[in-house]
């Protein structure tokens, strides 16, 4: 495709910050790059087959979060740009959470599982800044789900083994700021 074009090669910036769905991303950028036609619900369906055993639930879990963002879009750019998009409530998290759990449960392998487990970290994070203002049992209960699934995801994730110490206090430092 790229060298009958003449590109000699493709250059594809991306920024890892542990994005609960960073590879996601990168594989569909890369798969539309080659047909910028493709079926996307083709390509998720094809990526979820990283998740092992838990594939098809996790494609389901994706196509959740992708029906509530086109369904409850941002209200302008700016709020699209300040993150503050109407499908992001607790409803919606904890939903597309017991989604991600379903697969997770069904996934023996520790480094399918921290796959599952980083989208996961992410619904749970987004609950507790939801949450943050009312203390309480559903705010401790995120809090805790939010440390089990980020450690795991980083123990078995994409964080070398000499990080990984540095990596989980940031997560209980980050835990304790959005608990303040």
């Amino acid at each position: 495709f790229f060298a009958k074009r003449g590109l000699p090669y493709v250059f594809m910036e991306t920024d890892y910050n542990r994005q609960p769905f960073f590879l996601l991303d990168c594989y569909v950028m890369s798969e539309h790059y080659l047909d910028p036609n493709a079926d996307i619900d083709g390509t998720v369906r094809r990526f979820c087959r990283y998740y092992g055993k838990g594939a098809r639930e996790m494609e389901k879990a994706i196509s959740f979060l992708r029906r509530q963002t086109k369904e409850h879009p941002a209200a302008s750019a700016t709020a699209w740009h300040s993150r503050l998009f109407p499908w992001k409530n607790d409803r919606t998290m904890t939903e597309f959470a017991r989604l991600c759990a379903k697969a997770h449960a069904l996934e023996t392998d520790p480094v399918k599982r921290a796959l599952i487990a980083e989208p996961l970290a992410a619904a749970e994070k987004a609950r507790l800044k939801l949450l943050r203002g009312s203390p309480g049992k559903e705010l401790t209960s995120a809090g805790e789900a939010y440390r089990r699934w980020k450690r795991e995801a980083l123990a078995h994730g994409l964080v070398e083994p000499r990080d990984l110490a540095g990596a989980q206090a940031s997560v209980d430092e980050e835990l304790e700021a959005l608990t303040l």
